[in-house]
């Protein structure tokens, strides 16, 4: 019996260690707020103290323990919610959970990014669909409501991003804008100038509540592609392969790459260099071969 205790110790013994390290981890949750402010948040150095912050609606928290709050921009919005004696009441920010009906935010998504290259963390917000983008410079340590700058007047689609698609290092607004899919930069030596729009698609009169746009490298060159779907084409998928186009002086990149069922991908660029091109007519996210821009 007792060699049977010990073989049966030997065998179960590492599976017992496995267990014993196999813990699940938890996270505490930490509540910013019970007021509608945004839709997204974002994280980024905004006192310069070496600890992340967060920043959600018209507010920065102060990390690690978030409990201390900044308004960097005005924070004027309530609803009017019936008490149950008949009365109404105001509340702070968008009616969301705290009211009757699930309205949105005018915030969409929230970017930490240095723009004025000072060594301080500013911030992006991308607001409503449709409407304007703006970033605010971090006053660095003032107690006071951060300057904006418009970066871009119409910011459409619902799923924008900031990031580095033209592969210069520094990210961009990848988005629709006035019926084109595109990106926004700005000019690095002034960024508190409005940001130039280049357009990627033809005008195919995207807008607002358009959606599906992601980023990403397809054909494997290195280099990241711009993706969006299609619901008047179904099962379309569009892809515009960002070309570097050297010989062109107004344009960083030539456009375009894109997909129809049934037919051919092409790429135009003027110049007349050899780019690689070409794509399956039959599957719209496989590369063939290469031939030269018209």
């Amino acid at each position: 019996m007792l060699n049977f205790c010990l073989i049966l110790i030997l065998l179960l013994g590492p599976i017992i260690a496995t267990c014993a390290a196999d813990v699940s981890h938890t996270f505490k949750k930490v509540q910013l707020s019970d007021k509608f402010w945004a839709e997204g948040a974002t994280f980024g150095d905004f006192n310069h103290d070496g600890t992340m912050d967060i920043v959600a609606g018209p507010y920065w928290y102060e990390g690690p323990d978030f409990q201390k709050r900044h308004e960097f921009y005005g924070a004027t919005v309530t609803f009017a919610r019936k008490k149950p004696d008949g009365t109404e009441e105001k509340i702070e920010g968008f009616e969301g959970a705290l009211g009757t009906e699930n309205k949105y935010s005018d915030n969409f998504f929230a970017y930490a990014y240095d723009f004025n290259k000072d060594g301080w963390d500013d911030i992006l917000i991308i607001g409503f669909p449709g409407e304007q983008s703006a970033w605010y410079e971090n006053p660095r340590g003032q107690e006071v409501h951060w300057k904006k700058y418009v970066a871009l007047d119409v910011t459409d689609n619902e799923s924008p991003t900031f990031t580095d698609i033209t592969g210069d290092g520094k990210p961009e607004i990848v988005c629709a804008s006035k019926g084109c899919y595109g990106y926004a930069e700005p000019d690095w030596n002034d960024p508190a100038k409005p940001w130039k729009f280049h357009a990627i698609s033809p005008n195919n009169k995207y807008q607002r509540f358009t959606h599906g746009m992601g980023v990403g490298d397809v054909n494997g060159d290195g280099r990241q592609d711009l993706l969006e779907t299609s619901r008047l084409q179904q099962p379309a998928l569009h892809v515009f392969l960002l070309r570097r186009c050297p010989a062109c002086a107004s344009a960083r990149y030539d456009p375009r790459i894109r997909s129809r069922p049934g037919g051919p991908w092409s790429s135009g660029c003027s110049t007349g260099s050899a780019l690689p091109s070409r794509s399956s007519a039959s599957s719209p996210c496989r590369m063939l071969r290469r031939s030269r821009c018209r």
